[in-house]
């Protein structure tokens, strides 16, 4: 541990009147104490997740410390899959909503609960809480999160103004939770802002000279605790130099075992605060088999539209930023923890496109019912993806059942490889009935090394000529398949099955482990990409 880190841990003991030799841990917050290596991660995370699972029913009354524990559950939400972290998101929020009141409201929390739900209560709350937003900066994180899917795209000039005119007076603060809070705001806002607005690039500007003054700054407890959430959130957006990360892990080994003092809103603040802060340091500690590689999610074969709260068409249905039932936004962020990049292509693929991806999915097909002119597989868009595979690319086709994708022209494709995708449905699921619908997956499997049960609804089954090999099979149907050609690999499976729904843990009757193998697939994926192609 460095001198700097040193000096602060010394004068954190201090100020709280812990001894950073023999601590004393009070019963109302145990915090496990930091370890080598993963578990200091772990040990600001986990804990503070769960004794806010623990805080009483009614929410905490000071609306910053509110607002900053249901970010952290977001966020350790997504990394986790466990649903018991939603549930407090929710539970929080309709305490508020239910009550019929907007005052201290959770903004970024209601907005989050419209974008999972599509309720129109928490989009009416999210309206509510924003019509009642002004310019201060400690707002603009909720700005910025409100703004963007309802493509008010002019607001982030006020955001920007707000973060940049503020700037001086919150720096000056120094050592102040307020300073702290502004990184937070800082980074949250950078993650959300257009690239193509003018103030970006004085932002980033703001983010490397508050991330140099932060890092040689001594905080206390939550406040330091956002220090780390800012420099590993910086990092991994990749708007901070590595070197940063070092310092946020450093810090957060130092507080890891410290229990925050002061009043209950105090507490509390501290408990979201290091709850957003171990959270990057997980995502942090996930080996980055991803870098430098691209994962391309196909929106042409698959082309929904409808029509947002806004009017705006916009396309749907299996799409990254998705947060609902149908979309990939829990599998999206799995790859990212690696370090990969996720990119949509809303054209036909050819050689100029494909060249750019690593790992390139296809999801669904569209019917005429489901798009009035569907963009079919050609034999010309096949030759380019087989050519792409063969020089090593990873293909992953998921299909449906017979209901709901089109086969005829999408087997041109799968044909290449062996695979023929046949028109009919397993798995059928009545009511909640989930058990029609799991299946367990045998010891030792190559691909699914973590998931022991998974979850697939309604779905169709393959027929199979070499080079495609069976990977899972049940009561005779192929399920799963991979085949081998020439640098590169085709992964085929008869659902979509990794949507929102049933891996993100808000949907535990189902009693599977989706979130896991959709963990275990994202690795294996990569792990065929070829050192060079």
């Amino acid at each position: 541990m460095g001198q700097a880190v040193q000096q602060n841990c010394i004068a954190f003991a201090r100020i709280t009147g812990y001894c950073m030799k023999k601590q004393l841990i009070p019963a109302l917050l145990v915090w496990l104490l930091p370890v080598a290596g993963y578990a200091q991660q772990t040990a600001l995370a986990q804990p503070a997740a769960e004794k806010i699972l623990a805080l009483p029913a009614t929410p905490v009354a000071d609306k910053d410390a509110c607002d900053l524990i249901l970010q952290g559950m977001e966020a350790w939400w997504y990394a986790t899959g466990d649903g018991r972290y939603y549930q407090y998101i929710e539970k929080t929020v309709d305490a508020f909503v239910n009550g019929n009141t907007t005052a201290g409201l959770p903004g970024r929390a209601a907005l989050t609960l419209y974008n999972v739900t599509g309720k129109i209560k928490y989009y009416n709350a999210a309206r509510a809480r924003r019509m009642q937003t002004g310019n201060a900066w400690q707002q603009q994180a909720f700005v910025a999160a409100y703004s963007n899917p309802f493509h008010q795209d002019t607001a982030f000039d006020g955001i920007g103004r707000s973060l940049l005119q503020n700037s001086k007076t919150v720096t000056r603060l120094r050592n102040t939770s307020d300073a702290a809070r502004y990184g937070a705001v800082l980074i949250d806002v950078l993650e959300q802002f257009p690239g193509q607005n003018a103030q970006r690039a004085a932002l980033l500007q703001l983010l490397k000279q508050t991330a140099a003054l932060w890092s040689a700054t001594r905080f206390t407890a939550g406040s330091c605790a956002l220090q780390v959430y800012m420099l590993a959130k910086g990092v991994r957006l990749g708007l901070l130099p590595q070197s940063y990360l070092v310092t946020a892990q450093q810090y957060g080994a130092a507080i890891a075992g410290q229990t925050p003092g002061g009043d209950d809103n105090t507490k509390a603040f501290a408990l979201g605060a290091y709850l957003l802060a171990g959270t990057e340091l997980e995502l942090a500690a996930v080996p980055k088999t991803g870098s430098n590689k691209t994962i391309l999610l196909d929106s042409y074969f698959n082309n929904e539209h409808r029509n947002d709260t806004t009017g705006a068409n916009t396309s749907f249905h299996y799409k990254w930023e998705e947060m609902d039932n149908n979309g990939f936004y829990a599998w999206g962020n799995i790859f990212r923890a690696t370090g990969a990049q996720t990119h949509t292509l809303y054209i036909s693929p050819d050689a100029a496109t494909l060249q750019q991806a690593d790992v390139y999915i296809i999801v669904d097909p569209d019917t005429k019912a489901e798009s009035p002119m569907p963009n079919y597989m050609t034999p010309e868009a096949a030759q380019h993806i087989y050519d792409w595979v063969n020089k090593g690319g990873v293909l992953v086709m998921m299909m449906n059942d017979s209901a709901n994708t089109e086969f005829d022209h999408f087997n041109i494709l799968s044909e290449k490889f062996g695979i023929h995708f046949n028109k009919d449905v397993r798995n059928k699921v009545a009511g909640r009935q989930y058990e029609t619908g799991q299946m367990d997956i045998p010891q030792g499997d190559s691909i699914f090394t973590t998931a022991r049960r998974i979850y697939m609804k309604e779905i169709c089954t393959q027929t199979l000529q070499p080079p495609a090999k069976a990977h899972f099979t049940r009561q005779g149907d192929v399920l799963v398949s991979v085949a081998k050609v020439g640098k590169g690999t085709v992964f085929a499976v008869d659902d979509p099955w990794l949507y929102n729904e049933y891996t993100d843990g808000r949907n535990a009757a189902a009693d599977a482990d989706n979130f896991k193998a959709a963990q275990d697939l994202a690795r294996w994926l990569l792990q065929q990409v070829p050192a060079s192609k």
